[in-house]
C-alpha cells in the first residue's frame, strides 16, 4: 500500500475545557478516520522522523490536531 498521509501528533488546547491535550498520532489516524498502513509520522519531539523524507512530507496532506474537536 502507498502511503498519501502524513500523520501530526501534538498537543492542542482544547476549545471544550480550555487544557493542554496531546493527540498522538493512534488518535489522530482514529479521528480522521485513516489506514496507518498509508500513513507515515512527522513527530515534531523526534526530529529524526523528519530526516530523509522532507520532500514526501510536503508533497503528502497533513494531518494535525484540531482545536475545535470537529474531525
Amino acid at each position: 500500500m502507498a502511503i498519501k498521509y502524513v500523520i501530526c501528533p501534538d498537543y492542542v488546547i482544547s476549545a471544550a475545557d480550555g487544557q493542554l491535550h496531546w493527540v498522538s498520532e493512534v488518535r489522530l489516524m482514529s479521528l480522521f478516520n485513516l489506514n496507518p498502513k498509508e500513513c507515515i509520522i512527522a513527530d515534531s519531539r523526534r526530529p529524526e522522523t523528519f530526516r530523509g523524507r522532507e520532500r514526501l512530507i510536503e508533497s503528502l496532506p497533513n494531518f494535525y490536531p484540531r482545536y475545535g474537536g470537529e474531525y
